[in-house]
């Protein structure tokens, strides 16, 4: 049997909270950590990578979400291609981001807002601000466990929220049915 998946990425306008704000602060700090450990490293797969200074960052961010050493370790190494030899790399690359990448396992919708996972014990949220019933209805449908919320792009003014399902049961399939449905506003 072949499971399908389907997804429906929303942008929307958000007002992180002081915690959501220094999650993206940090995020760029953790980025800029592995780019500098990016600099000695010679090549090779992800995993060699990031399981070289694993540890290091655990003791830099202590009590961090740990899933949060994936996402910021993916940004540095993809924008400086590591897995490329140190000759076949971009001499300049711009890493000054302004984003946090929330993995899903860390995030959830709750009350019209993203709640996320920081440190141990703390939150950051992000209230959403929906543009169109449609997208009120994916967030209430997400609160209704119709939806899970997959990777999501952070910054201070706006959220790419991906909701996934993984199979197509019938509340998947109400759920598109009403979305599709509903007029879209001109």
């Amino acid at each position: 049997m072949i499971a399908l998946g389907f997804t429906v990425s929303e942008i929307y306008a958000c007002e992180p909270d002081e915690e959501a704000l220094r999650l993206i602060q940090e995020f760029a700090l953790m980025v800029k950590w592995w780019a500098e450990r990016g600099r000695d490293f010679e090549g090779g797969p992800y995993e060699k990578f990031r399981k070289k200074h694993y540890s290091e960052w655990v003791e830099r961010w202590r009590g961090w979400n740990r899933q949060l050493i994936h996402t910021s370790v993916h940004v540095a190494y993809e924008r400086l291609k590591l897995s490329e030899r140190p000759e076949n790399r971009p001499k300049t690359v711009n890493l000054n981001v302004n984003f946090a990448i929330i993995h899903p396992r860390m995030v959830r919708v709750e009350r019209g807002r993203l709640r996320i996972s920081t440190v141990r014990g703390a939150y950051a949220y992000a209230r959403l601000i929906p543009e169109s019933r449609h997208q009120e209805r994916l967030l209430e449908q997400a609160e209704a466990g119709v939806w899970s919320v997959g990777q999501v792009v952070l910054t201070e003014r706006l959220a790419v929220v991906p909701f996934t399902a993984s199979r197509f049961d019938e509340w998947v399939m109400e759920a598109l049915t009403e979305l599709i449905e509903e007029p879209r506003p001109r």
